[in-house]
């Protein structure tokens, strides 16, 4: 059994797309995607001015820029939309040339007002010359607000504090499906033939027809596993309205007319992002994840991408499923800056939202009850 409407190998031997564009997307050298560009600037050092996410400098410097997923307007409009965050760039200008930008959210909650690059998102460092960083740095620190930013690029000195939790995972894709099952671990493999050993099979939506049967088992993963509460349906409903389907699919593993996985990969440039998914506990021992990276990986191969990009990881064991997938590992930095002393009221507000959280996500809690709870909540957890 595998995808729906046919085999991964005759959609290459025919050049086809499943996109529906009849052609595979322009391959570019793998490079492109660094969030950063190495080439020194000329002259002094880059003016930063802090700039509405419309500015027409910023769009013309992204259309040759080569963006990830989080520097796109389209990802922080989602965000903005959703969470009433406006989108900001701190852009870096040698005379009237965009040399570097970095978007940020603007955050105002009960934590007061404050700036991250960018919110709800895996890494977004700065794009463009590298060396433009210390000064959009010090641009961010200039007015004394408390910003906070998850990147590839370690920060400087500036930072008040800097860890690296865990590493940022990709998988560089081959020209080939076969290539690319090749650098899987023999573990992974023969975990993604489980299911389809059972009779299980992969299906494709890339309309909000989704919806239901991925949101259902996000939010009762969100709650009964991890104890959190999910983001707001009309969030993912948003997401597929600016993603789907030319920038955007879900996969769902299901067998006997139940699902067993999902999840939601999402497009930008040469790179396909892994951006949310969910199982069902009770299907463990049919590895539903396992399958669908695998259908993943073909898929990606199939659209002529050069990336999978499988996002954050912390704890060892996800790191290892990634890394038996076929991905590489990079550490990833978290660094705050112009940080205040947190006050007794933001503490207890903050002790109280963990409570809730606790409370709204018992056993005894409706689903239905803690997805409402999440669409009110959630922009308080950035």
């Amino acid at each position: 059994m595998g995808w729906d409407g046919g085999s991964a190998f005759s959609l290459i031997a025919s050049g086809t797309c499943p996109n529906g564009r009849g052609h595979l997307p322009k391959r570019r050298r793998a490079w492109a995607h660094m969030q950063h560009r190495t080439v020194e600037p000329v002259g002094a050092d880059p003016r930063v001015e802090l700039v509405a996410q419309s500015d027409e400098r910023w769009l013309r410097f992204l259309s040759d820029a080569h963006p990830s997923l989080f520097h796109t307007p389209r990802w922080c409009s989602l965000i903005s939309t959703e969470y009433g965050f406006p989108g900001r760039v701190a852009l870096a200008l040698s005379g009237s040339t965009v040399v570097a930008g970095l978007p940020y959210a603007e955050v105002n909650d009960f934590r007061g007002r404050r700036r991250v690059a960018y919110a709800f998102s895996d890494v977004c460092g700065p794009l463009g010359l590298a060396s433009a960083w210390p000064a959009i740095e010090a641009a961010l620190c200039s007015e004394g607000i408390p910003w906070q930013i998850r990147s590839l690029l370690a920060p400087s000195a500036a930072a008040d504090s800097i860890d690296s939790p865990g590493v940022h995972q990709t998988m560089e894709l081959p020209a080939t499906v076969p290539q690319a099952l090749a650098m899987t671990h023999e573990k992974q493999r023969v975990n993604a033939r489980r299911l389809e050993r059972a009779g299980g099979t992969c299906r494709k939506i890339s309309d909000r027809t989704f919806l239901e049967p991925f949101y259902c088992l996000f939010a009762t993963l969100r709650k009964r596993k991890f104890r959190l509460l999910p983001q707001s349906k009309e969030f993912f409903e948003r997401l597929a309205a600016a993603y789907f389907p030319e920038h955007g699919f879900a996969l769902f593993a299901e067998l006997n007319g139940n699902v067993l996985a999902a999840m939601i990969f999402l497009a930008e440039g040469d790179t396909l992002y892994y951006k949310y998914g969910a199982s069902n506990a009770d299907a463990g021992d049919l590895r539903p994840s396992n399958f669908l990276f695998q259908k993943a990986i073909e898929e990606a191969v199939v659209r002529g991408y050069r990336r999978l990009d499988l996002g954050i990881s912390i704890d060892e064991g996800l790191r290892r499923f990634k890394r038996h997938l076929g991905a590489a590992s990079a550490p990833y930095y978290v660094g705050r800056y112009a940080e205040r002393p947190k006050t007794e009221e933001v503490a207890e507000l903050e002790r109280t939202l963990s409570a809730l959280t606790r409370v709204l996500t018992e056993p005894e809690v409706p689903l239905a009850a803690a997805a409402d709870a999440g669409a009110a909540l959630y922009r308080f957890f950035v």
